[in-house]
């Protein structure tokens, strides 16, 4: 997604703990812990390990957990209005990604990113 590598390098200069949560399946696996940004995640959470897809709440449960957080202090981010739906419903901070000025509107906006 263009402009996401750019966010990413931002956020990984702050206290800003950053995870993915992907549906994949194992065939895909490989190539989504080798993308080139993918060094920027502290933890890679594929549906296939978990045993869950978004939107359900045991997804989303895997990260609250392993994090040992509440929902609340999770920002969710992602391309599917219908993910982005369900993590709110669940207790999560959440915004559909648009574009990556918007996203970084956002991440100003909550506090997790500064400008510069």
């Amino acid at each position: 997604m263009p402009g996401m590598k750019k966010i990413l390098a931002e956020l990984d200069k702050t206290n800003v703990t950053l995870a993915m949560l992907s549906d994949t399946t194992p065939m895909f696996a490989h190539a989504r812990r080798e993308w080139l940004f993918s060094h920027y995640f502290d933890q890679v959470f594929l549906s296939f390990e978990i045993g869950h897809k978004k939107p359900a709440r045991e997804a989303f449960r895997a990260v609250i957990e392993y994090y040992d957080v509440g929902p609340e202090e999770i920002f969710f981010i992602d391309d599917n209005q219908h993910n982005v739906d369900a993590a709110r419903q669940y207790g999560l901070q959440a915004v559909l990604f648009e574009d990556a000025e918007r996203l970084r509107q956002d991440l100003r906006q909550t506090g997790l990113l500064y400008k510069n």
